[in-house]
């Protein structure tokens, strides 16, 4: 019995693990989901990824961190002025 309990922890450890991962994908999915709607609902534009290549702007944030990103972009005319609205992580 004492021998099963180091292997039972491991899969203990490695199912929450696995189901941590699976919940936080999930919700990404849903999150893009409700952006495409709502960027559709505006009439706006939407990629789940940068067609702009918006970090090579000459914006100082855009220039920190070692790795940049942007992702979930909308796009077009809202109310008369153009925006371009994402998701920016470093």
């Amino acid at each position: 019995m004492s021998e099963a309990v180091p292997i039972l922890i491991v899969v203990l450890v490695v199912v929450v693990a696995g189901g941590i991962i699976t919940y936080q994908h999930q919700r990404k999915l849903e999150r893009q989901r409700e952006l495409r709607s709502l960027a559709l609902g505006q009439r706006l534009d939407f990629s789940l990824e940068d067609p702009f290549d918006t970090t090579g702007e000459p914006f100082s944030l855009f220039q920190k961190g070692d790795g940049r990103g942007v992702e979930n972009v909308m796009w077009g005319f809202w109310q008369g002025l153009e925006v371009r609205v994402f998701d920016y992580w470093y």
